[in-house]
């Protein structure tokens, strides 16, 4: 199993570089990376969600043209938390012509991202990267 999922995090990789290569003139380039192995009760913990939020960071750096320090990790956190270092990885971005990447590893269920017992609504997680002006 653990090989499907290694491959399945390195196709998306590779088609989140395809879609954010620019000409060396584009603006900046942040991504925030999100995971979380438990998803509340009565969900079986992920074993790789850290694994796939490692080589995101990875491929984002070595060949997505990401600066490390542009590149905001959540492993574990609640809710809260990653609405937190979405504003954190909002306020590096300046203008239209920037990139933001948004990854997530973990359980998702009746529209919302299972962050451990917290919640994180899809919808919340779409006005989030609207807001963030990329």
């Amino acid at each position: 199993m653990q090989g499907w999922r290694s491959k399945a995090v390195w196709v998306a990789a590779i088609f989140v570089v395809l879609a954010v290569v620019r000409p060396a003139n584009a603006g900046k380039r942040v991504a925030l990376l999100v995971a979380h192995p438990f998803g509340g009760s009565g969900l079986i913990p992920l074993r790789y969600t850290e694994n796939d939020l490692e080589r995101m960071r990875e491929v984002l750096s070595s060949l997505g043209n990401f600066a490390e320090e542009d590149i905001v990790l959540s492993y574990g956190e609640d809710a809260d938390t990653v609405v937190s270092k979405f504003y954190d990885a909002s306020s590096r971005l300046s203008g239209s012509d920037d990139v933001f990447v948004f990854y997530y590893s973990g359980h998702a269920k009746d529209g919302a991202l299972r962050l451990g017992e917290t919640r994180l609504p899809l919808v919340e997680v779409h006005d989030l990267i609207a807001q963030s002006g990329a």
